[in-house]
């Protein structure tokens, strides 16, 4: 099935770039740093989506690898490493809070739970079954597969409480 802009919350991942950079208290630009918090943005919103299936599909077009450290969405880690990091459209924050409050308010708690973690115990958090069967040839990962499983450990989580 081809994917459209209307698949998207924000169909400008750089958007979401953005909003990454402005919430993260320390290290801003640490590349590994803003890759985590995109995978695990991506998955909070699936978490969202499940409990609202009529928001759009995904929070932003992504591609995520499976590298040795973690998932990396390759078109950001391409423009990171030219030096140009586009800017983005939209103020995030201000668009959630106007029109999703409950999903600002869930990707915001995944951004404080970031700011909380060092680099390495960030990079633990995004070492899901997701990333795993694809760590070892750093392939693509399914999209649905990362908001299936954040979803699924979040169920989990409040089973344990």
């Amino acid at each position: 099935m081809q994917e459209s802009k209307e698949d998207y919350l924000f169909p400008d991942k750089y958007d979401v770039v953005r909003f990454v950079m402005g919430e993260l208290t320390w290290n801003k630009s640490e590349p590994a740093r803003i890759h985590k918090s995109l995978y695990l943005l991506f998955g909070a919103y699936g978490a969202c989506r499940k409990m609202d299936p009529l928001l759009p599909r995904y929070l932003f077009p992504a591609k995520f690898y499976g590298w040795g450290y973690g998932p990396v969405e390759e078109e950001v880690q391409t423009s990171m490493k030219s030096g140009v990091l586009r800017e983005g459209t939209y103020n995030v924050a201000h668009f959630l809070k106007e029109n999703y409050p409950y999903v600002h308010k869930s990707l915001q708690e995944v951004m404080n739970q970031i700011n909380e973690l060092d680099l390495w115990s960030l990079m633990e958090t995004t070492w899901d079954e997701a990333w795993v069967k694809h760590k070892e040839d750093a392939t693509l990962i399914d999209n649905d597969e990362i908001m299936e499983v954040f979803f699924r450990d979040i169920v989990e989580e409040e089973n344990e409480d």
